[in-house]
């Protein structure tokens, strides 16, 4: 598994506590199509399909 990105991680991150794309866009100051980029960026590399299911597989590898 590559590892994540520390961008990847804080959206995925924010993703995990139920933030929908565009708070974490706000949150963090960057364009929605640049979270949903990290956010697929993310699943591909944690071979997942779903943000809860990245984010779980990531918690339990202590990525985040």
């Amino acid at each position: 598994m590559t590892a994540l990105t520390a961008k990847e991680q804080e959206v995925l991150g924010l993703a995990g506590l139920g933030l929908s794309n565009q708070e974490i866009g706000c949150r963090l100051g960057i364009a929605l199509q640049t979270v949903k980029n990290h956010l697929h960026s993310a699943n591909k590399k944690l071979s997942t399909k779903k943000r809860q299911i990245a984010f779980a597989k990531a918690m339990a590898g202590h990525s985040l």
